[in-house]
C-alpha cells in the first residue's frame, strides 16, 4: 500500500499541470494523460485500461485483495491522497459522489473491518452534511423550474408528430436517432448500441427495450427490461430505424467513445429539427428573459427523453390518472424519482385540446377532418393558378404517400402549365395552392429544371 500512497502523492504534485492539461483536453475533460502515463509507468499490467477511471479503479481493486484487514494510519493516507487526485479529475460534487460510490463498493467485503468502510466516507468525497446541502439545493432548483415552466415557450405535441414523421424517413443516421430517442425515451448510446428492441405482440403503439446504459452503482442494468408506450411511431418503424442507424454508424469501442464521436451531430439535428419548435412559439417578452436564454442553451438532444416523458404521460398517463413521476419513472427505469423531477422543465401542451384525452381511433378521424378543412381552405380563396385544375396533384397529406411521388405531382403539375403555354406561378403561390412544404417544392423545382421543364418558358419564381 505504500506504493501507490507515494505513486497517489507524485501525482498530486502535479495538481496545476493536470488541471491545464484537462481544461484543454475537451473531447474527454476527465481523462488525463499526465496521471495514466504515471500509472501505467508503475502499474504497467494495467496499460490497457480505457481511461484514467478505469485505471485508478483497476489499481484500486487489486490492491484490495492485499491490504490489510484492520484500519490504519496506511489507510488514512491512502484515502486521504485518493480524494486528492478525485477532486482533481471530477470538479462537479454530485458526480464525484457516485465515483465514490462505486470506489467505496468493495470496501463492504466482510475481509475488511467495517471501520474501514466508514472512514472512507469521511475522508473521501464530501461530508454527509455536504451531500444533505447539495442534494436539497437541486431539489429547490428543480421545483423552481417547475413553477416557472409555464412561462417557457411552447411545444406542441402536434408539431412534434409530424416532425416524427419526417425524421423516420430519413436516411441521416443521426436524424433517425432523433426520432427514436423522442418516440422511445432511449439514450443515443441505447440507440447506437446497447439496448434490444422488440415488438410487444398485438401491442404496435409499444416496444420492449432490454437493457440499459446508465449503471454508476452497478446495478446489472444490462439484463433489465422494459414495455414503453411509443410515442406516434409504431415498434416496427422504430425497431427498422434502428437497424438501419447502427448499420451507417461505427459503433466500435466503449459507451463513452461511441458517444464522443457521434453526440456533435446527433445535437447538429436536434438543433436543426427539435429546436426551432421552441424558439417558434417564444413571445418576444420571452426572449429578452434570462430564463429563456438558459433554457435554450439547455436544449440539447439528451431532451429528447424529457420529450417523450412528457409528451408519453399527456397521451398515456395523464387519462388514467397515474402521477407524473410514477408513469415517468416505470417509463424510463428510474432507480430514484428525484431524477425523475428535472423531466417537468419542459412546456408540452396539445395544439387541440379536443383530441388530448380521446382513442386514436378517434384522433385519426379529427385528423382526416383536420385535412378536409384544410383542403376547402385552399379551394377557397385558391392563389393565382392560370386557370388549371390542380385538384389531382394537390397533397393528400397521407402518411403513406412518399416524398418521390409528391415531386412527381408537383412536377407534372410545371409540366401541365408548359404544354399548355401558361405562365408558371410564383413558386410559393404554387406551394399555397397544393399544400405541399416548401422543401419538397424546391426539390420538385430543381429537378424540373434539369429535365428543362421551366426554362423553355416565362416562369416567374418565388
Amino acid at each position: 500500500m505504500e506504493k501507490i500512497i507515494k505513486v497517489l502523492k507524485d501525482i498530486n504534485k502535479k495538481e496545476n499541470l493536470i488541471k491545464d492539461e484537462l481544461k484543454t483536453n475537451k473531447n474527454n475533460s476527465k481523462n488525463s494523460n499526465i496521471i495514466n502515463n504515471i500509472l501505467i509507468r508503475e502499474y504497467p499490467k494495467f496499460s490497457n485500461s480505457n481511461s484514467t477511471k478505469d485505471l485508478i479503479f483497476n489499481i484500486f481493486n487489486e490492491l484490495l485483495q492485499r491490504a490489510s484487514r484492520k484500519y490504519s494510519r496506511t489507510w488514512k493516507q491512502l484515502f486521504e491522497n485518493l480524494d486528492k487526485l478525485l477532486k482533481i479529475l471530477y470538479k462537479n460534487p454530485l458526480t464525484l459522489r457516485g465515483i465514490l460510490s462505486e470506489l467505496r463498493k468493495s470496501l463492504k467485503n466482510e475481509r475488511f473491518e467495517p471501520l474501514i468502510y466508514e472512514e472512507s466516507i469521511k475522508l473521501m468525497g464530501m461530508s454527509i452534511q455536504e451531500s444533505k446541502n447539495i442534494a436539497e439545493k437541486y431539489k429547490n432548483e428543480v421545483q423552481a423550474r417547475n413553477v416557472n415552466r409555464g412561462d417557457l415557450p411552447v411545444i406542441y405535441i402536434e408539431d412534434i408528430y409530424n416532425l416524427l414523421d419526417q425524421l423516420i424517413q430519413s436516411n441521416n443516421p443521426y436524424e433517425l436517432s432523433i426520432a427514436v430517442e423522442i418516440s422511445t425515451g432511449a439514450r443515443s448510446i441505447e440507440v447506437f448500441k446497447v439496448s434490444k428492441f422488440e415488438e410487444v405482440e398485438d401491442h404496435p403503439n409499444q416496444i420492449r427495450v432490454i437493457g440499459l446504459a446508465k449503471d454508476k452503482n452497478a446495478n446489472n442494468l444490462e439484463n433489465v427490461v422494459l414495455v414503453r408506450n411509443l410515442v406516434h411511431l409504431k415498434a416496427n418503424q422504430v425497431i427498422n430505424a434502428v437497424n438501419k442507424i447502427r448499420y451507417m454508424l461505427n459503433t466500435t469501442g466503449t459507451n463513452r467513445e461511441i458517444s464522443d464521436r457521434h453526440n456533435k451531430q446527433l445535437n447538429k439535428a436536434f438543433k436543426k429539427y427539435v429546436k426551432p419548435l421552441a424558439e417558434v412559439n417564444a413571445t418576444e417578452e420571452q426572449k429578452e428573459t434570462e430564463q429563456f436564454k438558459d433554457y435554450l442553451k439547455n436544449l440539447t438532444s439528451h431532451k429528447t427523453r424529457y420529450l417523450f416523458g412528457n409528451i408519453s404521460y399527456l397521451v398515456y398517463g395523464k387519462p388514467k390518472n397515474i402521477p407524473f413521476e410514477t408513469y415517468i419513472q416505470n417509463q424510463l427505469g428510474h432507480l430514484s424519482g428525484e431524477s425523475t423531477k428535472s423531466y417537468l422543465a419542459l412546456n408540452i401542451k396539445f395544439k387541440n385540446k379536443l383530441i388530448k384525452n380521446t382513442t386514436p381511433e378517434i384522433k385519426e378521424y379529427i385528423k382526416t377532418v383536420e385535412n378536409q378543412v384544410h383542403e376547402l381552405k385552399q379551394n377557397c380563396c385558391p392563389p393565382n393558378t392560370g386557370m388549371i385544375d390542380l385538384t389531382p396533384f394537390k397533397n393528400s397529406f397521407s402518411r403513406k404517400e412518399s416524398e418521390d411521388s409528391k415531386i412527381n405531382k408537383i412536377i407534372d403539375v410545371i409540366q401541365l402549365y408548359r404544354d399548355n403555354n401558361i405562365k408558371l406561378p410564383r413558386q410559393n403561390e404554387l406551394q399555397k395552392a397544393l399544400g405541399y412544404g416548401s422543401n419538397i417544392m424546391t426539390k420538385a423545382y430543381q429537378i424540373a429544371r434539369q429535365m428543362g421543364f421551366i426554362n423553355n418558358f416565362n416562369i416567374r419564381v418565388k
